[in-house]
């Protein structure tokens, strides 16, 4: 199978590709269930590409616990979370 990026043709790779091990990377900490961002109200539009929507909807789903176990799990990258008021794009 054939596709295109920026008008390149690529082929795609076999799909037996080995995995390479992650070793001691962390595992994945989960914000909200698939069902919950899937259900939620600005679900379609953010899949149809509306950034607002989708900016919101991540605002909505977003788990302080979530939030924090990688504050500490990543404690040098800096976090900003949880606006006080709804996202809105900039004018």
């Amino acid at each position: 199978m054939q596709w295109r990026f920026a008008g390149t043709s690529y082929q795609q790779p076999p799909m037996n590709v080995p995995r390479t091990p992650l070793d001691d990377f962390p595992d994945v900490i989960m914000h909200a269930s698939e069902s919950a961002v899937k259900n939620h109200a600005n679900y379609a539009a953010a899949k149809a590409g509306d950034l607002a929507a989708a900016m919101q909807m991540v605002v909505d789903v977003m788990d302080r616990a979530a939030t924090e176990r990688i504050k500490q799990q990543m404690g040098w990258i800096a976090i900003e979370s949880f606006p006080s008021t709804p996202w809105r794009p900039m004018a």
